[in-house]
This record gives structure tokens, sequence and C-alpha cells, in this order.
């Protein structure tokens, strides 16, 4: 990820000054009708199919009919999760303790930051409004239709689609074999969506004790293998940067490799915070660290949208060109799908900010304030390899010599 700090720049310093002169404007019109109803929520009911800008974005109403426009923020990115299937007209919510924000032509509209301040209803549950509620009923074809809706989303890679049928069909099962194929459905899509925990639950449910055709023994097979290599460079730190080298090459740049830590741990050192320190004898040349970013965004010159994607922080009063922005909604999504994974995140620094209460398994709470913190004071930016990086500054000063 590469990111550039640009809140000096004319243009850009003076689009933030804009923005914050419409904050402050905005402000002074809230008075006390604006602001967050702590230890409150809403239910309200999507009107009108959605639309996505900076937010997604439709129309809901609550019991009275009351209408106000809804802004879902750090949602998935369209490639992942289309508009659609985030926001479904007559979809049904609670949003936890609602921030009504004010326009600067004094417009109000429900914003929700945190991801987990939604919980979408099925039509049939219990906390649904009677007047709204409808009954559960399966579909003439059951389990097995629905499931060949998604089998057909899954050919076109619409991979939220086939998970929304998934689900569907695992509720509408009628026999343990029709549940058990649609949870390893369930399963692939979600890890397709880049949900490794929740894959792992859905082919926990799948699990029987009868031997697996011959087909999934292959592929389990060439599976353990792979298993068996990362374990090794976990343990070892035996790694084949050539190979490393050569999955690099194609953007954007994926490696399949495991993280090695062994000759050193992290714990705090008196005074001075956190610090890295070794737990054997070292050698010169000898490797200490390799270890994956947690999260990563790809903002190369061959991708224009994401390499000039700007991310403005009206706390910090900066504006940042690159992989930022999208880096942001990366993160939230991985902790909010995958909160047994993100204890490592809560290990980073995070300043004189309020850490949240820990993750729950079923129920995961993501302060985004909190991610933009931690994000804020641990990004960095990278090439995709420091032999390219070098050769074209070497290149680079030829040319002018």
């Amino acid at each position: 990820m590469d990111t550039k700090d640009v809140s000096d720049v004319g243009y850009f310093a003076a689009m933030l000054q804009t923005y914050q002169n419409a904050a402050d404007q905005a402000s002074k019109r809230k008075g006390q009708q604006v602001g967050h109803h702590r230890g409150s929520m809403a239910l309200p009911r999507t009107l009108t199919p959605p639309q996505r800008m900076t937010a997604v974005m439709a129309i809901v109403e609550d019991e009275q009919g009351t209408a106000v426009l809804l802004q879902l923020y750090h949602q998935p990115e369209d490639s992942a999760v289309p508009t659609q299937e985030i926001l479904q007209k007559g979809a049904i919510c609670i949003v936890k303790e609602p921030f009504f924000k004010c326009s600067t032509d004094g417009t109000y509209s429900l914003r929700v930051d945190h991801v987990s301040d939604i919980i979408w209803l099925d039509g049939w549950d219990d906390r649904v409004p009677s007047k709204w509620r409808v009954p559960f009923l399966a579909p003439s074809d059951g389990s097995k239709g629905i499931r060949g809706q998604g089998n057909k989303a899954v050919k076109n890679q619409e991979w939220a689609k086939a998970e929304r049928l998934y689900s569907h069909s695992v509720l509408c099962a009628g026999t343990w074999e029709e549940e058990q194929i649609a949870y390893l459905n369930h399963s692939l899509v979600n890890l397709k969506l880049g949900r490794p925990e929740k894959a792992m639950k859905d082919a926990a449910w799948a699990r029987v004790d009868v031997l697996p055709p011959e087909k999934c023994l292959f592929y389990a097979k060439r599976d353990l293998e792979r298993a068996k290599e990362r374990l090794h460079e976990q343990k070892t730190g035996d790694y084949d940067f050539r190979r490393m080298y050569k999955q690099a090459e194609p953007m954007p740049p994926l490696v399949d490799c495991a993280n090695f830590s062994t000759p050193v741990e992290v714990r705090k050192s008196p005074g001075r915070g956190k610090g890295l320190f070794t737990t054997v004898p070292i050698s010169v040349g000898e490797l200490l660290l390799c270890e994956k970013a947690f999260a990563y965004s790809y903002a190369g010159e061959d991708d224009p949208v994401r390499s000039f994607s700007v991310l403005m922080n009206m706390s910090t009063k900066k504006v940042t060109v690159g992989g930022q922005a999208h880096l942001i909604m990366q993160i939230v999504q991985k902790l909010y799908h995958g909160p047994v994974q993100s204890c490592e995140f809560r290990e980073l620094y995070c300043g004189d900010y309020n850490t949240p209460r820990v993750f729950e398994e079923y129920d995961p709470v993501v302060d985004l304030f909190w991610v933009e913190k931690i994000i804020s004071l641990n990004v960095f930016g990278a090439p995709c390899t420091s032999r390219a990086t070098i050769i074209n500054s070497v290149s680079d000063m030829n040319e002018k010599t």
C-alpha cells in the first residue's frame, strides 16, 4: 500500500478547509435537536432501492411512517458486495444508539458509522413490529430449489447473493442432508468473501462421520500439503524466497506464506512502552521476523481509482491520497467478520484512545474511530519489492546525469 500526506498541497488544503467550514456550519444548526440517542434504538424499514456514493443510502421509515435518509458508512466495496445486497427494499433493521446528522441545508439523516451498530432482522423475527411481520414460508421447491439459485450465483461469481441464498437454504432444509449441503456451500461462499472464521464454522456444522467422496479427498490432500508447508515455515523460518518473489509479480501482489517470529517476542519495556526482544542467542544474518501485515490495500499506478482515493480526517486535519481510504473499510470488515483473528489488532498502539470492550464471538463490536486511530499511528506504505525501487531510483539518477 502506498500513501501520501497531501494536507498542505494547495488543492487538497482548500478542499479540507471547505469541508471544515461546512461541518462548522452544520454544527451550529444542530443545537439540541441532533446527536446520539444513548441507550436507545431505532427500528426502521427501507422504502426505496439503495444508492451508493460515499455511503450506502436509502429512504427508511419507522412504525409511525416518518421517513428519513439512512446512510451506512464503511460497508464492503461494490466489487465484493453489491449495493443492492447491503440494503434491500423492505428490509428491517435495528440501529443501536442512532445518530441524526444535520446537513448544511438543515435536512437530517440517520447516519451509521459503526458496522456493528446495525442488526438486520428476518421478516418473521419477534422483534419486528407486528404490522410489518410476515410468517416464515418455505418455497415450494424447498431448500434444493434455493440452493440451485445459489449455485447459479456462484457460477456468476456473485458471492454476496449466493451467501444470502445459501443462508435461506439452510433455514428451509427439511433433512440433515439438505442442511449439510447448504452449510458446505455457505462455507465456500464465506471463504470467497474473505470471511475464513465464518467459513470454518459452516464447515464444522456440516461435519459428518461418513467417508467423503474421492474428489473431496483429492482436494483435501492438496490443501493438507500446503498447510504442512506453512507450518514448516512458521516453525523454522525456512522460506522459498524465490517462489515468494514470483508470487508477488502479478498485481495485486498476494504471497502465500506463514508468519515466523520464533527468535523474538513483543513485551513491555519499562518506561518505553512495548519493544521487540530476542528469546534465543542469534547470529549475524539470521532471520528474526517475517510477518504479513494484518491488512493491506494495493494502490499502484495501474489502479488509478485506488491510487487517487482521498481520505479526509476532520479530527487530525489531514488529507491522505492512496490506499489508506480502502484500508479502513477492509479492516473494519475483517474485524466484524473475524473477531477471533482480530485479537492481534487490539494489541496495536492506539495512543490515548480508550480501547472498546472485548470482541464477542457472536456480537462483535467494531468502533470505527478506534480503528481509524490505530491505522493513523501504525500505517505505512511500501513498494512491492525494494529491489524494483532501487533499480528505478538508479535509472532516474542516470537519466538526470
